[in-house]
C-alpha cells in the first residue's frame, strides 16, 4: 500500500529526531521495535556504517586525493613541464573537470536511484583510477604520461565525467539507510573518512616525489600514475562491501539477516513514511522540488562552502609556496595538518550535533570561524600565524558540510525529491569548484587578495543567510 509523500514545500525545521539506536517517543514506533534490544539495535548500526559509510568514504577519499594532487603536481614540476604559468592555463585545467562533473550528475544520481549503488559508484571509481593510473600503451591517455597541457584538459573533462555521479550517489545511499538522528554523524563519518584523501595528499605527494627520475619520469608523473593505482584498489573494497537498499540487506553476503533488514527499514519508515513509495521514474515528480525556494537558499550556501574549499585546496601549496615562503617539501608537508583538524571539528561537531539535536547553531559557529581565519590569512603578515589561518578555514568549511547536508535531508520526505535535492546540492558544490578553480588568479601573485575577498563574501553571504533561517525555525 502506497503512502502519501508530504508536501513538496519544504520547511526547515531543527528539531530533534530519534536515532536507530535509541528509544522512541512514538508510541507506534515503540510498539513495532519493541523486540530489539538496545544492544541488538547498536550491533544493527555498527553493521550499516561497516557496509555503507566505510566503502562510500573510502571512495570519496580517492576522489580528494585526485583533485587534491593538481595542486601538489603543480609545485612538483607539472607548471614547468607543461607550461603552465601562461595566462589562465592552470585555472583552465582546475575549472573543466567541473563543467563535466556538473553536467552529468543529475544523470548519475538518477542511475544510483533506479540501479542501485553497489555496482555503479565501484566502477566510477575504477574508471577514474585507470584514467590517473600508469599503462605504457595509454600513454597518450593517462595523467602520469601527458605531455601537453591541452592533453590534460581533455583528461580533466573525463574525469569530471566519471566522478560526477559518486558525491550525490553516496549522500544518497546514506540517506536511505539512517534515521534523521543518525545521519548528521554518518554524513561527518563519511566526510571524515573522505577528507583523509585531502589529508595525506601533501604527505602521499612527498613520498612520490622521491621517485622522480625512476623510469626518467618527473615527481609529478609518479604522483598521478601511484595515486591512481591507490584508487583503483579502493574500487575493489566497494565491489566488496557496498549494498544496495535496506530491502536488499539480508540477501547480501554477510550481512543482515531478514529480521535485522526489517529493523532498519521499519526504523526509517516511521519517521519519513515513503518506505513503500511508487519506485516508477516520473521526469515531472522529480523536478517537482525544483518549485520549492527553501531548496535553493541552502543549496547557495553549500555553493558558497564549497567555492572556499576548492580555492583554498587547489592555491594552498602555491600560497605557502610563494606568499608565506616554505620550501617544496614543506609545502607539501604542511598541507595535512589542516585537514586532520578539520576531520577533527567535523567529528566531534557530529557528536555534539546528535546531542544537542540542532544543526543551525553549529552551521552559524562554523561560517563565523572561516571568516576569521580568511582574515588571518589575508591580513596577518606572520607566515606561521597565517598557516593557523588556513586551520581556521579548513575546519570551518569542511565542518558546515555534512551540517547543510543533514539540515535539508532530514527534512525532505519522498525517496525521488530525495534524489533531486542530493544531485542539486552536490552540483551547487561543483559550480563551487568552478568559481573556486578562478578566485586565485596568476596576476594576482602572490598577495592573491581579490581571492580573499572573494572567499569572504561567500563566508559571510552563507553566515548570514542560515541566521536568517535559523531564527526563523525558532520564532515559527
Amino acid at each position: 500500500m502506497a503512502r502519501s509523500d508530504t508536501s513538496s514545500k519544504t520547511k526547515y525545521d531543527d528539531t530533534k529526531f530519534v536515532g536507530m539506536e535509541g528509544s522512541s517517543d512514538d508510541p507506534e514506533e515503540a510498539r513495532s521495535l519493541q523486540g530489539y534490544s538496545r544492544v541488538e539495535r547498536r550491533k544493527i548500526t555498527r553493521k550499516v556504517d561497516f557496509r555503507i559509510v566505510f566503502p562510500l568514504g573510502l571512495m570519496m577519499a580517492a576522489s580528494f586525493l585526485d583533485r587534491a594532487n593538481v595542486g601538489n603536481a603543480a609545485i612538483s614540476g607539472m607548471t614547468k613541464d607543461l607550461d603552465l604559468s601562461k595566462g589562465e592555463r592552470y585555472s583552465l585545467i582546475l575549472l573543466v573537470f567541473f563543467i563535466t562533473y556538473v553536467i552529468f550528475q543529475m544523470p548519475a544520481t538518477i542511475v544510483v536511484r533506479k540501479f542501485g549503488p553497489r555496482i555503479f559508484l565501484p566502477t566510477i571509481t575504477l574508471l577514474w583510477g585507470v584514467v590517473m593510473m600508469v599503462f605504457r600503451h595509454l600513454s597518450n591517455y593517462c595523467f602520469g604520461f601527458v605531455h601537453d597541457w591541452r592533453a590534460m584538459v581533455a583528461l580533466r573533462l573525463l574525469l569530471g565525467a566519471f566522478e560526477a555521479g559518486l558525491f550525490p550517489g553516496a549522500v544518497y545511499t546514506i540517506s536511505q539507510w539512517y534515521t534523521r538522528a543518525d545521519i548528521q554523524t554518518r554524513y561527518s563519518s563519511f566526510y571524515t573518512i573522505s577528507l583523509f584523501g585531502a589529508a595525506f595528499s601533501g604527505l602521499l605527494a612527498c613520498a612520490f616525489s622521491q621517485m622522480k627520475g625512476i623510469e626518467g619520469l618527473n615527481a609529478w608523473r609518479w604522483l598521478f600514475i601511484m595515486e591512481g593505482l591507490l584508487t583503483c584498489a579502493i574500487s575493489f573494497i566497494g565491489f566488496a562491501l557496498i549494498v544496495n537498499m535496506p530491502a536488499d540487506a539480508h540477501d547480501a553476503w554477510k550481512f543482515l539477516t531478514e529480521r535485522e533488514a526489517h529493523y532498519v527499514i521499519e526504523s526509517i519508515g516511521h519517521q519519513r513514511n515513503d518506505s513503500y513509495e511508487d519506485d516508477s521514474f516520473e521526469f515531472k515528480k522529480f523536478f517537482r522540488p525544483a518549485l520549492d525556494i527553501n531548496i535553493w537558499g541552502f543549496e547557495l550556501s553549500y555553493l558558497c562552502m564549497s567555492t572556499v574549499i576548492y580555492a583554498i585546496s587547489f592555491f594552498m601549496p602555491i600560497i605557502l609556496q610563494e606568499q608565506l615562503g616554505f620550501s617544496l617539501i614543506a609545502c607539501q608537508a604542511l598541507n595535512t595538518p589542516p585537514y586532520i583538524f578539520a576531520c577533527l571539528q567535523m567529528c566531534f561537531q557530529g557528536w555534539l550535533g546528535g546531542k544537542i539535536k540542532s544543526r543551525g547553531l553549529i552551521i552559524i559557529y562554523n561560517g563565523f570561524q572561516a571568516a576569521v581565519g580568511i582574515c588571518v590569512l589575508a591580513w596577518v603578515k606572520s607566515p606561521w600565524v597565517q598557516y593557523f589561518g588556513i586551520f581556521l578555514i579548513a575546519g570551518g568549511t569542511h565542518s558546515n558540510l555534512p551540517a547543510i547536508i543533514t539540515w535539508q535531508t532530514n527534512n525532505i520526505r519522498g525517496k525521488w525529491k530525495q534524489t533531486f535535492c542530493s544531485a542539486s546540492i552536490i552540483g551547487a558544490g561543483g559550480v563551487g569548484g568552478i568559481a573556486g578553480s578562478l578566485i586565485f588568479r596568476s596576476q594576482d601573485a602572490p598577495q592573491y587578495m581579490p581571492g580573499f575577498y572573494a572567499c569572504l563574501v561567500c563566508v559571510v553571504f552563507t553566515f548570514f543567510h542560515l541566521c536568517r533561517t535559523f531564527a526563523n525555525n525558532i520564532n515559527r
